[in-house]
């Protein structure tokens, strides 16, 4: 009999908890999709901030970056509303194939115009510089 009201206490505790749980998952899964948006604006602000000092350094450069610093904002701005609207779908699949990609391809782009233009020393060490004082941000 012991056994019994046992079992029964468990299951009266164990409903309301069923109901609870949906909603502490949801809210942990809210809380990580804005620390994941965070990292993002960090990120963000590193790479256009590299983009930047490039440009500023090499104008030559600046048709070529310009557009994707302007990727990486407009990318930045459509996460910012699919974490605002909860949309955790959504939000995985832009930062996975759009966000991510855009930033590969302004790496290697960037990559490519250091190999390709005739850059002085001095504007290299100042580069060098600009990227670790930036780094230092971002960690």
């Amino acid at each position: 009999m012991i056994k019994v009201y046992a079992f029964v206490l468990l299951l009266a505790l164990a409903i309301p908890l069923g109901f609870a749980v949906p909603n502490g998952v949801g809210v942990l899964r809210n809380g990580q999709m804005d620390a994941v948006l965070n990292d993002v604006n960090c990120k963000t602000d590193f790479n256009t901030g590299v983009l930047q000092s490039y440009i500023e350094m090499v104008p030559s450069s600046a048709s070529v970056l310009t557009t994707f610093t302007t990727k990486l904002d407009a990318d930045t701005e459509q996460l910012s509303v699919y974490a605002d609207n909860n949309d955790t779908a959504n939000f995985r699949v832009y930062l996975r194939d759009t966000y991510e990609k855009d930033s590969r391809d302004a790496k290697a782009e960037l990559v490519r115009l250091r190999r390709e233009s005739n850059i002085s020393n001095e504007t290299r060490a100042s580069l060098a510089t600009q990227y670790h004082e930036l780094k230092a941000v971002y960690d």
